[in-house]
């Protein structure tokens, strides 16, 4: 799961639009893709739709998780100040349906899950098939709703709500249903042994992933079978320190070019927030190298290279940071190589902070940004780490 592919009923919407396709051999495989993706999209459609028309008629059933669910509300109350009866999947479902939407947030995760092969959208006999059909008849999917996915034709608005009723996106997932959620859950067995661990350390009231963390890292202490997840942990744990003490030394640069203009290097030598920085900076690095260097499981110690452009620019800065003019220029020069690293519209990033010279001052390029005044590490969000995601998939394949 991801951070955005966390409703795991999307995968039952893939699956299903995809067999409704039907049987396409002899057709070319290009022919036979765009046939799966426009049976997809319509029902990803229809399904939104669906799921705004049942809540309309109850309040107990919230769509918050659906891709594009402002465009359907909208539709839907085109709909009804019409006061049609029917409605199609005729309608605009986000900016770009097909990039945002159930196959560009939900696809290469169900490839990941084994549910299909997200090149060719075709479904795996063993298990994408099987979910497919079986999200078909639990939520007993009307005919004319599964032509409609094929042909654009209108649907009666009662049968998109009683429908939309049984496959809403906050209703349970149906035995079948679930079945498979559970086989794909546990085809991987590290991704299993996780999953089991989330489920036997299950999230408190509005606690943050971090404390969950640390928890689940204290509950796996001498566990020999999931020594790789307690170091995976730990790492996680001593990387988001690091992170954050970081990302906040960067904040000070810009909060200070955006009140002063332009910043002399030097005139940060003596910045409170800043010294912060670099004083804790050395020991929090230790502490991630140590548990970086602790690791023993070969889960870990062979995707350990994964780690050195990060142990490289973490090394570095802790090593700069007693000389805050050098401390500064590791922080520019990271800040730029990243920007670049990242492409948009074809061209390469531009850095917010220009370094150039002796002093430093805000880019064209840096638009906003925080209002606040960074002077704690706490302010700081942490990487979001899917906890949550991965719990909607851990209920809906009701394990136990």
């Amino acid at each position: 799961m991801t951070n955005v592919a966390s409703q795991p009923r999307y995968f039952s919407i893939l699956c299903t639009g995809s067999a409704l396709a039907g049987d396409l051999t002899g057709c070319q495989p290009r022919e036979q893709r765009l046939r799966r993706q426009h049976a997809i999209l319509r029902l990803e459609r229809l399904w939104a739709l669906a799921n705004v028309f049942a809540s309309s008629d109850d309040n107990s059933m919230p769509t918050s998780g659906i891709r594009g669910i402002s465009y359907a509300q909208t539709q839907a109350g085109k709909i009804e100040t019409k006061g049609a009866k029917h409605a199609d999947s005729q309608y605009q479902l986000l900016s770009r349906q097909i990039q945002y939407g159930a196959i560009g947030m939900y696809g290469a995760v169900a490839g990941v899950l084994r549910f299909w092969d997200s090149r060719t959208m075709q479904l795996t006999p063993d298990l994408g098939d099987k979910l497919g059909k079986a999200f078909l008849r639990e939520t007993k999917i009307p005919a004319e709703i599964q032509r409609a996915a094929l042909s654009d034709e209108p649907v009666p608005i009662s049968m998109l709500t009683e429908w939309g009723n049984r496959a809403h996106i906050s209703s349970d997932s149906g035995d079948e249903e679930s079945d498979c959620l559970n086989t794909a859950l546990h085809l991987n067995p590290v991704r299993s042994r996780m999953a089991r661990t989330l489920f036997d350390n299950p999230a408190q009231d509005d606690e943050p992933e971090l404390i969950r963390i640390q928890r689940i890292v204290k509950d796996l202490t001498g566990d020999a079978q999931n020594a790789d997840l307690q170091e995976g942990c730990t790492i996680i744990l001593c990387y988001e320190k690091v992170y954050r003490l970081l990302l906040m030394g960067f904040e000070r640069l810009l909060r200070r070019c955006k009140d002063e203009g332009e910043v002399p290097v030097a005139a940060l030598r003596g910045d409170r927030v800043f010294g912060r920085v670099r004083h804790d900076l050395p020991r929090l690095v230790d502490e991630l190298l140590e548990a970086i260097d602790r690791v023993q499981t070969a889960y870990y110690r062979n995707d350990h290279d994964r780690l050195d452009d990060v142990r490289w620019f973490v090394e570095a800065a802790a090593q700069a940071a007693p000389d805050s003019d050098a401390f500064v220029r590791a922080l520019i020069v990271r800040h730029r190589d990243v920007q670049q690293g990242k492409i948009d519209k074809g061209r390469r990033k531009l850095p917010w902070i220009d370094g150039s010279g002796n002093s430093l001052r805000l880019t064209l390029t840096h638009i906003g940004g925080r209002r606040d005044v960074v002077e704690d590490p706490d302010q700081i969000a942490p990487h979001y780490y899917r906890l949550a995601a991965t719990d909607n998939l851990i209920r809906a394949s009701r394990m136990s």
